[in-house]
């Protein structure tokens, strides 16, 4: 489950040393969780989970549908056993998930029944993602999402079917990820963790007794 929500301050003059992502050489992967750029003579690292989750909670906020591919009906409905708190919550909020794609009813107890996905989530632990988004709406979710308890399942949906840490990237998955954040609206958060930190030559000449 992911941390609650918490906002990052700004970090040095902004974002970003250079305009945009795209101006952002790539260097490499590192510890197979960060993606390395340089630019405007600066270090820029990104969080590659935390951006491909901004990346798609973006494309989920606007058509969540499309964005997940469309429902996949499953041959046999899918029991994932919650607890009864969380069962009940997922059950109370059953119309929210069909709108994100995810058919589900309350069998009783702690037991819920997946009837449908989308299609990106067909091979994901369901009783994971269900738990999380019970958790997420028990809690509250990130409230600081303007558009109700859909927005609260799509911040969870996001951030299980995005690249996630610890995942070999190659060059140009890695690329796609850096200039694909041009596009993203970065007011709009799944958890409230920053997909970018920069440092910069005089932090550098200071770690290194340079100055």
């Amino acid at each position: 489950m992911p941390p609650p929500p918490r906002a990052a301050p700004p970090l040095g003059r902004g974002l970003l040393p250079v305009p945009r992502f795209a101006d952002l050489r790539v260097l490499g992967q590192l510890a197979r969780t960060y993606i390395l750029c340089e630019g405007g003579g600066e270090l820029v690292i990104v969080d590659q989970h935390a951006a491909a989750e901004r990346i798609t909670l973006t494309r989920l906020l606007k058509d969540p549908r499309a964005a997940l591919g469309g429902a996949q009906r499953l041959l046999t409905p899918r029991l994932c056993e919650l607890g009864p708190a969380r069962a009940q919550v997922i059950g109370a909020h059953a119309e929210a998930l069909g709108d994100a794609g995810l058919d589900v009813a309350l069998l009783g107890g702690g037991t819920v029944a997946v009837h449908g996905v989308p299609a990106p989530l067909a091979r994901r632990d369901l009783a994971m993602l269900l738990a999380d988004v019970a958790d997420d709406l028990l809690a509250g979710g990130p409230g600081h999402l303007p558009r109700g308890i859909l927005d609260h399942v799509l911040a969870t949906l996001a951030c299980h079917t995005s690249v996630r840490a610890n995942e070999t990237l190659d060059e140009r998955s890695m690329r796609g990820i850096v200039e694909e954040l041009d596009g993203v609206d970065h007011a709009v958060c799944a958890h409230g963790r920053p997909v970018a930190i920069r440092i910069d030559v005089a932090e550098l000449e200071r770690r290194f007794h340079r100055t």
